[in-house]
């Protein structure tokens, strides 16, 4: 299994991310290695998060090549930056697509989607 379809499958595991709270919309992710590409739809609805294979109408679609892919789920190169830098190019509803940024790991010391967590009051 490819790192991309460990992190979309982390992403079912999880189901809910705080950061993803308010936000509703469905992404189509293009992922293209020579002459194949590999689509992963994700759905959001108010946290709760998940991703299937295949094509799908999206709101949002973002594309770029499988080595892209590859290392903004590990964390070694930030999403939302390559976006900015058509990278990762956006097609539709940009706002919805940058929120994404929320999901990938930070850094390469973090594996698997973000699941950041709040303090509590008085820490």
């Amino acid at each position: 299994m490819s790192t991309v379809s460990t992190f979309f499958e982390e992403l079912n595991r999880l189901g809910y991310n705080p950061e993803m709270r308010e936000v509703r919309g469905t992404v189509r992710f293009e992922i293209r290695d020579a002459d194949r590409v590999e689509h992963w739809f994700l759905t959001i609805d108010d946290g709760r998060v998940w991703a299937t294979p295949g094509w799908r109408e999206a709101q949002a679609v973002l594309k770029t090549d499988t080595s892209l892919a590859e290392e903004a789920t590990r964390g070694r190169v930030n999403a939302l930056a390559a976006m900015l830098r058509s990278d990762i190019v956006v097609e539709g509803d940009l706002s919805l697509a940058l929120k994404l940024g929320r999901l990938f790991p930070a850094s390469a010391d973090t594996q698997g989607p973000q699941r950041r967590t709040r303090p509590t009051a008085g820490r």
